[in-house]
């Protein structure tokens, strides 16, 4: 695999742990192979299709005894695509509170809590078809492990949940 910066040969680490940017702290994912570039030190990672981990993660979350923390809210809201004023106007309150749920100043109660996991289960809305694979299903990546740090009350990540999976 060449660079896409200098054109420089890269070198490939398989079997790595990456953590995933994905608004959630905490949040790696395992068996990813590392390109780097001997030239430049530019870094590839290579990762599986994006919406399959988004869809586990989101699962995660949602099947989670404890009450939502402010970052899974902000999490949640953003993966069904809601703007906070959007989903101040689904669950009947003002946007002020939504702030105060997604920073941590305010806990969600619990049957809203339950409504938004409902919402989330229920994933995004589809708008965009040209993803349609009419003519068959593209070939499944191979399997990864995920993890998403469980919370505790406080926002500390107490512990993990991890599972392997095949994305695809």
């Amino acid at each position: 695999m060449r660079c896409v910066m200098c054109g420089g040969q890269t070198m490939a680490t398989p079997h790595q742990r990456v953590a995933l940017d994905v608004g959630l702290p905490g949040v790696e994912i395992d068996d990813i192979s590392i390109h780097t570039c001997t030239a430049c030190g530019e870094r590839y990672d290579e990762l599986p299709p994006l919406e399959p981990l988004m869809a586990y993660i989101t699962g995660v979350i949602a099947a989670r005894p404890n009450r939502l923390t402010g970052a899974e809210i902000r999490f949640l809201r953003k993966r069904l695509g809601w703007s906070s004023k959007d989903f101040a106007k689904a669950f009947c309150v003002e946007p002020t509170t939504v702030s105060k749920w997604e920073n941590d100043k305010l806990k969600l109660d619990p049957f809203k809590d339950k409504m938004l996991r409902q919402f989330a289960r229920r994933g995004p809305m589809l708008t965009d078809y040209s993803h349609d694979t009419e003519g068959g299903a593209p070939s499944a990546p191979p399997p990864f492990r995920i993890y998403v740090p469980d919370f505790s009350p406080k926002g500390v990540p107490a512990g993990r949940s991890a599972r392997r999976i095949a994305l695809g």
